[in-house]
């Protein structure tokens, strides 16, 4: 299995890493003209057993694969290889609907999980209480709803495959090391950054009354209030809901007054305000790393992950096979499962478990 074929694996067993792009399963509906009126319509693409794909479901999924390929093409060209992966993407998705359904029929709770990696979540984001997270996915233009039920479905998904597939897989602690010395050099990184930032906006009020919401900002943060909270209360930012947190920048790639900030101020430390245009910005130093290969400790984790990876994807995809023998499956005329059998037709029935 190719580079990417690992990131759709991985997609499915870390739910954290798969609501960076799917946090809502909401459906964008077909309208249709009908006589007399206009009647919404909704395509289904796929039969899987009791359930349905729809169209709009697919091309959900499509945007948010593109987007994803857009943000790691970093502005290069990047539609060959979205293209590439694109003729899986219905596989994908029936691949987690059989884990799940799988899950269903094994009566796998994850109830107790889902509350676990949401208060996780929330404590990553540096929120109180989870009716901040449910308003921080609201702000986001997300269904809180629906992003429980995609979140419970990964973990469903995360579940069964380790029954079935990675608890028969042992890594050592050696074999980590080993890897880790063998590739040592990709683990070289630049010097970097992670900032916070709280913006107050002069666009649309007075300069005075803001520098005066400014000025007070600032004297909660010596009062040592939380600046994650402050950043949610009075940012006019849109990382105001992530706590302000603009994530990792390196050496060399913002203007000169942000860098001289974060690689002079010690981390944990916040600036003065500061006036950039018609903005009053405060910024905080969240953590920094100097240029160099990360140590073992800090990347074990990711190399472990990455080895569970490399030796699942056999045996996941044949589990996969399997499941698709044992199921009902049909799907309509220019869609195509790439995960089907090479000797299974089109349209397939099978007697479910």
């Amino acid at each position: 299995m190719n580079h990417r074929g690992r990131k759709n694996i991985r997609a499915l067993i870390n739910p954290t890493a798969r609501a960076i792009f799917a946090l809502s399963v909401a459906l964008l509906f077909l309208v249709l003209p009908a006589p007399g009126a206009r009647k919404i319509v909704e395509r289904i693409i796929a039969r899987v057993n009791n359930e349905i794909i729809t169209l709009s479901q697919y091309r959900k999924q499509e945007e948010e694969l593109r987007q994803r390929f857009a943000k790691e093409s970093n502005g290069g060209n990047f539609e060959a290889e979205f293209e590439k992966e694109k003729k899986n993407l219905l596989r994908d998705m029936i691949d987690e609907t059989l884990l799940v359904q799988r899950a269903q029929d094994r009566d796998v709770s994850v109830d107790t999980r889902l509350v676990r990696h949401l208060d996780d979540l929330r404590q990553k984001l540096g929120l109180e209480s989870m009716e901040d997270l449910e308003d921080a996915a609201k702000a986001q233009g997300l269904s809180w709803e629906d992003y429980r039920e995609g979140v419970s479905r990964q973990l469903m998904t995360q579940e069964v495959m380790y029954r079935e597939v990675r608890s028969r897989i042992i890594i050592s602690r050696q074999e980590v090391r080993e890897y880790y010395e063998e590739h040592k050099k990709e683990y070289d990184r630049p010097e970097e950054a992670r900032l916070q930032q709280i913006m107050i906006s002069m666009k649309d009020r007075n300069p005075a009354v803001a520098r005066k919401i400014a000025e007070e900002v600032l004297k909660k943060i010596k009062e040592e209030e939380d600046f994650a909270n402050l950043a949610r209360k009075y940012s006019d930012h849109s990382t105001a809901p992530l706590g302000g947190n603009t994530g990792w920048f390196r050496r060399g790639t913002m203007s000169p007054e942000f860098e001289k900030l974060a690689f002079e101020l010690p981390v944990g430390e916040t600036s003065d305000i500061l006036t950039m245009g018609d903005e009053l910005r405060i910024v905080r130093v969240a953590d920094r790393h100097e240029a160099g290969i990360a140590s073992f400790e800090e990347m074990e984790p990711r190399i472990t992950d990455r080895l569970y990876m490399v030796k699942m994807e056999p045996d996941l995809r044949k589990f996969l096979v399997k499941l698709r023998q044992e199921s009902h499956i049909r799907l309509i005329q220019g869609y195509v499962d790439t995960g089907a059998p090479p000797e299974e037709p089109l349209l397939r029935a099978g007697r479910r478990n």
